[in-house]
């Protein structure tokens, strides 16, 4: 390419480019062949390939070494990396994948890499300029648990369309297989980049705090992350997080995710708004994910847990049978069991659990109960729910008891005319006004037997 007089291969004109408008340049690979031994049968050329990467990079004057790297084709293994970082040491970050097997380089977690210690993890989760629901299902994944969007965009992604004279997917799938242009696209609606910044805006309306940093910035930020210790603890009705050692992080600033029900929206948004600088929401469950930006390493709010010792009792015994389920998984999958049976047994250790909660509190949980009911209906077993539920309400008459007959008849129906009867006057005696209630039982007892009841 010709620039003002001066020729130079159009690699080079791309890398100025890119300097030129603030990018960091990373690294891919030398021959875009992936760094395995099964790739190259002198693993010693590696070496000798990234030295001549460390001198084109001098000569060219582009600047600082690269100090991020992603595999080509995301395959790389314990030889490669080590021969990486002995060809090109400025090599700090790993950015594979974080889905995947690690003997193959992904399964990264953001942490130091499993293979080398002295070059930390900082994987991606998507690729493309399309996002299906696949990937959307990814990147919201990884972002709840790590408040980190990772993406990953190649020139393969534009130009590798159908066509029988295009080779250059090999073993994978076409990454434009829908053949789309890049701003318009003959005899369909838009392009690749109208696609990708349908999502982006899509991603930053629910979480419009999200930053957009490269690798560099990205990856040191979150080895500050990893490298934290918090404190969590609760006081005087307080829930509060405390980062420990701050001397030694990049900044005091912080973000937090906090997850608060509709029910206690106001409240929490009161507090945010003295404690926070900036804090955005999401809809998410039966609440709101809240963002918050803080100056201070630490967070407090009102602890608006409520758990009493059997609710906690409770979760114990549930995580227990959880972990019991898990161990007969594995037994099954180790020595070949029957499945239907495992899964059997871990039915039966939630009945059980479920079973414990409805007897020792004295106010019906909804939900507990309709699980139970649900499973016992499974064995034709529902009658024995409508007992527990008579000695239950004779032990704890209370209306909202009484009244839960009426949602465990959605459920499983009553067991009889002569059941439905009874509890129908029960509901009634708890509620004497409720016209639908009377409605219901002129509707199905309007006999001659009653009214001289």
């Amino acid at each position: 390419m010709s620039n003002n007089g001066r020729v130079e291969p159009i690699s080079s004109w791309l890398m100025r480019d890119c300097m030129k408008n603030g990018h960091e340049l990373g690294f891919h690979g030398y021959n875009h062949v992936s760094l395995v031994k099964r790739d190259w049968k002198k693993p010693e050329f590696i070496v000798t390939a990234l030295e001549g990467v460390h001198k084109k990079w001098k000569v060219s004057n582009f600047g600082d070494m690269p100090i991020s790297y992603v595999p080509p084709s995301n395959y790389i293994d314990q030889m490669g990396l080590k021969k990486l970082k002995e060809g090109l040491p400025s090599i700090s970050f790993m950015c594979s994948l974080y889905l995947g097997e690690t003997y193959e380089g992904g399964n990264r977690e953001f942490d130091f890499d499993p293979y080398h210690h002295d070059m930390f993890d900082y994987p991606r989760i998507s690729s493309g300029f399309e996002i299906d629901e696949s990937s959307k299902y990814n990147i919201q994944s990884m972002y709840l648990y790590t408040g980190i969007w990772n993406h990953f965009v190649h020139p393969d992604d534009v130009y590798q369309i159908p066509s029988p004279f295009n080779k250059s997917a090999g073993e994978f799938e076409l990454r434009n297989a829908k053949g789309l242009g890049w701003r318009k696209t003959k005899g369909k609606p838009g392009g690749l980049l109208s696609e990708f910044d349908k999502y982006l805006k899509e991603f930053t309306t629910a979480f419009p705090q999200s930053r957009f940093l490269n690798a560099g910035e990205g990856g040191f930020i979150a080895l500050d992350w990893r490298a934290s210790k918090f404190n969590h603890k609760t006081y005087d009705g307080k829930y509060i997080v405390e980062a420990l050692n701050t001397e030694n992080s990049m900044s005091n600033s912080q973000y937090w995710f906090l997850y608060g029900t509709t029910e206690n929206a106001e409240n929490i948004e009161l507090q945010l708004k003295s404690i926070a600088v900036i804090y955005s929401k999401t809809k998410y469950l039966d609440g709101y994910l809240y963002s918050a930006y803080t100056n201070e390493p630490s967070f407090r709010i009102k602890d608006y847990r409520e758990y009493r010792d059997k609710e906690l009792d409770f979760i114990f015994s549930k995580v227990k049978n959880d972990y019991y389920s898990y161990v007969a998984k594995v037994r099954e999958f180790e020595q070949g069991e029957d499945v239907s049976e495992v899964y059997e047994e871990q039915i039966r250790l939630e009945k059980a659990a479920l079973k414990q909660r409805m007897l020792s509190e004295s106010s019906i949980d909804y939900p507990t109960w309709n699980k139970y009911a649900e499973y016992m209906s499974w064995e034709n077993k529902s009658e024995e729910v409508w007992i527990m539920l008579e000695k239950h309400c004779a032990k704890y008459p209370t209306k909202e008891n009484v009244m839960y007959s009426q949602e465990l008849d959605k459920l499983i129906g009553y067991p009889n005319d002569l059941a439905m009867e009874k509890w129908i006057n029960a509901q009634l005696l708890v509620n004497p006004r409720d016209k639908d209630l009377l409605n219901s039982y002129v509707a199905n007892f309007n006999t001659p037997e009653n009214k001289k009841k």
